[in-house]
């Protein structure tokens, strides 16, 4: 027995160290570990961010060829509306230059006090200068900013003079309906309006169309526009009221002086000529 208890005592002092080496092993793989499983979750997060950003590149560059397919379809729409304007221009200029020199003169009697009846009942809405028989349409025959669309107001007006125009003394003449703007670009309504020549005589066909639709014979009406190009005040930064509006010009029938033949040509004999002028007080485009 006295020999058993100093070996075992041996067998256990040579054990300790090699039991306290696995220990620090141990601990050691176990950060190893904890340190592989952390590496793992960010390689997943970072795998996952890569696909995002894949998928927003991929969606970023179909965008972009959507994009460029409708920059070229802007284009060609821009060319072609290039090639309608210089059409509009050309084939409204030899009407316009012809309203813009005809000498404006008193109407008949009795539709001149027709008219200023007309006046007496839309106080607001219109003044009427029995000297010059011109028509002024005040701001409640008006157009929503960048509009073609009459207002409710304007309608009625329009409606009352279309009555006075198919009258007897009146059925004679024929009408020149003239847009003008200020020289605030279209901005809102470009889809529709690209200038202010094309709002301008949009807003012509617009009266034109409220003539007719209220009993003025359609062949009876033409329509032209100015666009910003006749203004009758200088323009002022932020629009001016004044330049914005639609003239109206009655011409006799037996005038032929707005008539053009196949050429282009046209005749000077010139009738009586009357104008009323609507205004179209927007503040802006």
């Amino acid at each position: 027995m006295a020999r058993i208890v100093p070996t075992t005592c041996a067998a256990a002092a040579f054990m300790l160290p090699l039991l306290a080496g696995g220990c620090v092993q141990q601990d050691k793989y176990d950060n190893l570990l904890q340190v592989k499983r952390s590496l793992q979750e960010q390689l997943l997060t970072v795998t996952d961010e890569r696909d995002s950003l894949e998928a927003q590149l991929s969606n970023r560059t179909q965008q972009l060829t959507a994009a460029r397919g409708d920059i070229s379809l802007l284009q060609e729409k821009y060319e072609i509306l290039g090639g309608e304007l210089s059409q509009l221009s050309s084939s409204n200029q030899n009407l316009a230059m012809q309203v813009s020199e005809m000498e404006i003169g008193p109407l008949p009697a009795d539709v001149q006090a027709a008219l200023a009846r007309l006046a007496s009942q839309y106080p607001d809405q219109i003044t009427f200068d029995s000297g010059t028989g011109m028509l002024r349409f005040n701001s409640d025959l008006t157009f929503n900013s960048g509009k073609d669309q009459v207002k409710d107001a304007g309608t009625a007006s329009l409606a009352a003079l279309a009555t006075i125009l198919d009258g007897p003394s009146a059925e004679n003449f024929e009408l020149v309906v003239m847009g003008h703007t200020d020289d605030v670009p279209v901005k809102y309504s470009k889809n529709q309006h690209p200038t202010n020549m094309h709002l301008a005589v949009h807003r012509a066909i617009a009266v034109r169309d409220v003539l007719v639709g209220s009993g003025v014979d359609a062949d009876r009406v033409q329509v032209a526009g100015w666009g910003e190009y006749k203004p009758l005040i200088p323009n002022e930064p932020g629009g001016t009221a004044a330049n914005r509006r639609v003239e109206i010009y009655l011409t006799s029938k037996t005038d032929t002086s707005m008539a053009m033949d196949p050429m282009g040509d046209t005749t000077t004999e010139t009738d009586t000529t009357a104008t009323a002028v609507v205004d179209t007080d927007e503040p802006m485009k």
